[in-house]
């Protein structure tokens, strides 16, 4: 992050020629449409229009976590300009998670990306005002549309700028930019040398996306990044496109989402709802309708039940009685057992409470709810040993 006493514009380059990242030959990946709606949101304009569906649902589907740039370039640095409205800071988010980019660089043609920096919008405020160059941003980076669902009074829009150098030895890159987990995008350019180039990114090994349903915990709270939530962490283990549709406080289990879900192309179905539940015979009411939408749809996917993470040893002292987790955990095995014997050999469960590893599994939280980038990391482990069984990847 540069000094905010010294203009960001002293940072950057004198010349930049920049590209709409909505254009070829970049891919856009993880969100809905993006390249012929021009929006980076998470799910069609329809869901959004449905009464049925919760607001939480429509609030947090604009938010742009899972998404990504893909690109490769012979520039020796980037520039990312873009135009964001963070949603803001919560006792366990960070700025970085919320509103950030963070950029992953691998030699071209190769699929080992290494994290390199974390770029994010900081909400103007007297103490600590952003900088970006007005001048060298792209022509027609101004004056949005907040859009539906949007206040700006809540929501400012924030321009910003960064400047990245590649400092590698390879001439050309693979560069992958993780969108922010808890901001609306509205549009995004890279900036490179004048002179050098931009070429598709190399295509990944398999890209038919994992996809995610479910809670704050999928969408990504309390990374300190976009690209260390659990599901980022699977694709680049395991070099596979994925999908988030985590719903910060809103995974009710709607009828009309796994209709959506079940009309994706998608390789395996993780179904990690449960935690915003408003009532234990609501989740009764919900879960194996939804599971069976889906597996009605497509017979041989992968589908992977997860109960909610949790962490065991924290004692409940709330003065208001909680869901019983025991007995939601309950339900979700029983659709686990029901799915069985019904002869469904692609049906997957994951009991939540070992999600965070058999040791220090306070380190892997912030608020006995959500995971640290820790947790998130262990997270991913207990993940990728069963998304390897269900598509048969093996370690190499």
């Amino acid at each position: 992050m540069s000094d905010p006493r010294i203009p960001l514009s002293n940072c950057l380059p004198t010349e930049i020629e920049y590209h709409n990242c909505l254009e070829q030959p970049f891919e856009v990946l993880g969100l809905y449409e993006p390249h012929s709606t021009g929006r980076f949101y998470r799910l069609p304009r329809y869901l959004f229009e449905d009464e049925i569906i919760n607001d939480g649902v429509k609030t947090n589907a604009k938010h742009s976590s899972g998404g990504r740039v893909r690109f490769a370039t012979d520039s020796p640095w980037i520039v990312v300009a873009a135009e964001v409205a963070p949603k803001g800071i919560t006792s366990h988010t960070t700025l970085g998670g919320a509103s950030g980019i963070d950029v992953y660089v691998a030699p071209r043609g190769r699929v080992n990306r290494t994290y390199r920096v974390c770029c994010f919008a900081q909400s103007v405020s007297p103490d600590y005002p952003v900088a970006y160059p007005p001048d060298a941003l792209p022509e027609g980076l101004v004056n949005i549309n907040y859009g539906e669902h949007l206040d700006p009074r809540i929501n400012p829009v924030i321009q910003t700028c960064y400047y990245f150098a590649i400092h590698d030895l390879h001439d050309e890159h693979e560069v992958e930019l993780n969108l922010p987990n808890y901001s609306t995008l509205f549009q995004i350019y890279v900036g490179i040398q004048p002179g050098s180039q931009i070429f598709a990114p190399r295509p990944y090994t398999n890209r038919c996306p994992v996809l995610a349903y479910g809670s704050s915990i999928d969408q990504g709270c309390a990374a300190s990044r976009p690209g260390n939530t659990w599901l980022s962490h699977i694709g680049r283990r395991l070099d596979i496109d994925t999908i988030n549709l985590g719903f910060s406080g809103a995974d009710r289990g709607e009828a009309a989402l796994a209709h959506f879900i079940a009309e994706q192309k998608i390789s395996l179905f993780v179904m990690n709802y449960e935690a915003n539940i408003p009532s234990i015979e609501h989740l009764e009411q919900t879960y194996r309708p939804f599971y069976e939408i889906v597996r009605r749809a497509q017979p041989d996917l992968p589908i992977i039940l997860v109960s909610m993470p949790r962490y065991p040893k924290v004692p409940d002292r709330s003065p208001q009685p909680r869901i019983d987790r025991n007995r939601t955990n309950r339900i979700i095995v029983d659709t686990y057992n029901y799915g069985l014997s019904q002869g469904d050999r692609n049906l997957y469960y994951i009991d939540g409470s070992t999600l965070y590893g058999d040791s220090d599994q306070d380190a892997c939280i912030v608020d006995h709810i959500h995971p640290n980038d820790l947790g998130f990391l262990r997270m991913a482990d207990r993940f990728e040993s069963v998304i390897r069984q269900a598509l048969g990847l093996y370690y190499n």
